[in-house]
């Protein structure tokens, strides 16, 4: 069984996390929690001395450690992520599987692939919309299509979070590599089948789609779009028989590219979203959580400037590490500190 992703305390948990943290001695805000789940998580990290470095008071943390992951780690009434969970557990000298709930320590969820539960920006609307469509309105494919960078992975990865108890099985497979379909099956078939199945056809897919209500991510198909004909058709096929065939499974699909097989589906359990870059506001939350300052004026000009998530954080962590996060320095120096791999963008 795979290790779920996110997890909560049981009832009788929170009061282990209650007493432990009373002993400890620590007020809820003490900075101490985040430094020793950091460590906890990359203990070959150099922490202190990297603190010891940072200006303005302004600490980083292992990815997930966060002042919020904390108060819901302590609240217990949200799932965090299970690294982060765990690593709390340590900090409080408990044993985390005594204080999970039973239920969400075993899990049909292979999140091997998928991107890490990173914050989130904007993007709500098209959340709300994605949920609607798989759990109101029962869509059997969903497409999330738009240019590299924009943000599909972080959207599909928030929204599996959000419905990940919806379904008995949840499966998030790369195709950056370019697999051979019957790699893809050989990955998915065993999961959603709980090793009892070892014959890779589609028809068999379909099959364990009808018996158990499953999602399944395809992340990078554009990678698809230009492998082999014979690879590409099979990959072809699937999305067509996954859409138009009865079962009570869906397909999230994550491309640059609109796939031309949905021209040649004939049902309506197809969505398709064309992925828009961040709005200004969006964006100027996204830099104020990188740790960029300046003006209203300066971080709305920076905002409307750059709209596409990868590209702003790529930038962020420039000002930090040039300008010491002040945007207007950046602003100053544009030409000489955007280099060529955000350039591309603009071509």
């Amino acid at each position: 069984m795979r290790q779920r992703a996110t997890l909560k305390a049981s009832e009788r948990g929170k009061m282990l996390i209650q007493q432990a943290r009373a002993k400890k001695g620590w007020i809820i805000d003490d900075e101490r929690w985040l430094e020793e789940a950091s460590k906890k998580i990359e203990p070959e990290r150099g922490w202190d001395a990297m603190w010891n470095t940072q200006l303005n008071g302004i600490r980083t943390y292992a990815d997930n450690i966060s002042l919020a992951s904390w108060k819901r780690f302590l609240q217990g009434k949200v799932r965090i992520n299970a690294n982060a969970f765990k690593a709390f557990c340590k900090v409080l000298d408990l044993n985390w599987e005594d204080v999970v709930e039973e239920n969400l320590i075993n899990s049909n969820i292979n999140l091997e692939d998928a991107p890490k539960l990173g914050n989130f920006y904007g993007r709500i609307q098209e959340l709300d919309e994605l949920q609607r469509w798989l759990l109101e309105e029962a869509c059997q494919l969903a497409v999330i299509h738009g240019v590299g960078g924009i943000g599909k992975a972080a959207l599909a990865r928030q929204l599996v979070e959000n419905v990940a108890n919806k379904y008995d099985y949840i499966i998030w497979c790369s195709l950056n590599s370019t697999p051979s379909f019957k790699d893809l099956l050989t990955k998915i078939v065993p999961f959603i089948s709980n090793n009892q199945e070892n014959v890779y056809d589609i028809s068999l897919l379909i099959k364990l789609l009808c018996q158990s209500k499953c999602l399944l991510i395809l992340e990078n198909w554009e990678e698809i779009i230009d492998s082999d004909r014979e690879n590409s058709q099979k990959y072809d096929q699937l999305l067509k028989r996954v859409a138009e065939e009865t079962h009570q499974s869906s397909i999230l699909l994550l491309s640059r590219e609109k796939p031309k097989i949905i021209g040649k589906i004939k049902d309506t359990k197809v969505r398709i979203k064309k992925l828009d870059p961040l709005s200004y506001q969006d964006a100027k939350e996204l830099l104020r959580a990188e740790g960029l300052s300046g003006t209203e004026d300066e971080l709305e000009d920076f905002s409307r400037r750059y709209s596409n998530p990868w590209i702003l954080k790529k930038i962020a962590k420039r000002v930090n590490t040039v300008f010491e996060g002040e945007v207007s320095g950046f602003i100053e120096a544009i030409s000489i500190y955007v280099d060529d791999d955000i350039n591309v963008f603009f071509r």
